[in-house]
């Protein structure tokens, strides 16, 4: 069984590695790791998802944490924000003008921590791996999914 064998804490582990390896690779830019998360969420997602609750409902960061994620790479010039004009409610973010380069530069480190990581394993296991960690969180998805709906019930 995962969780008798510790996996979930691992994956505690891998999130605070690759917290842990953004910050030191991109010191001089001084992010926060909420930060690094906007920024790679939004250079890997926009424009299908670029919002901040599609950021707080797949990388799973509390709204204020976002917020103030947002308001400050909005404020540094790396962010621009604009309401939709279909629906004022709803505000697109998009990496911004001569700062949008960061976002390649994320991309190239995030790709080097990856490669770091599947050091000495092979593309069969990484292939299983893959396949596996899908089928997991569309378990745990559906399982949200379940209790999203249980909730609203009550």
């Amino acid at each position: 069984m995962l969780w008798e064998r510790g996996y979930f804490e691992r994956f505690s582990m891998l999130d605070k590695l690759q917290r842990k390896y953004f910050r030191e690779a991109l010191k001089e830019y001084r992010f926060t790791p909420n930060e690094i998360v906007v920024l790679l969420f939004l250079y890997n997602n926009a424009p299908v998802m670029d919002t901040a609750s599609d950021i707080v409902r797949y990388r799973g960061i509390s709204k204020g944490l976002v917020a103030r994620s947002v308001e400050s790479l909005c404020a540094r010039g790396y962010l621009e924000a604009a309401r939709d004009p279909d629906d004022r409610r709803i505000v697109h973010l998009k990496l911004k003008g001569e700062k949008n380069s960061i976002g390649p530069e994320l991309e190239k480190k995030r790709e080097d921590f990856c490669r770091r990581i599947e050091e000495g394993i092979s593309g069969e296991d990484l292939e299983i791996t893959g396949r596996t960690l899908r089928a997991l969180t569309e378990n745990v998805e559906r399982l949200l999914k379940g209790e999203s709906e249980d909730e609203q019930q009550e």
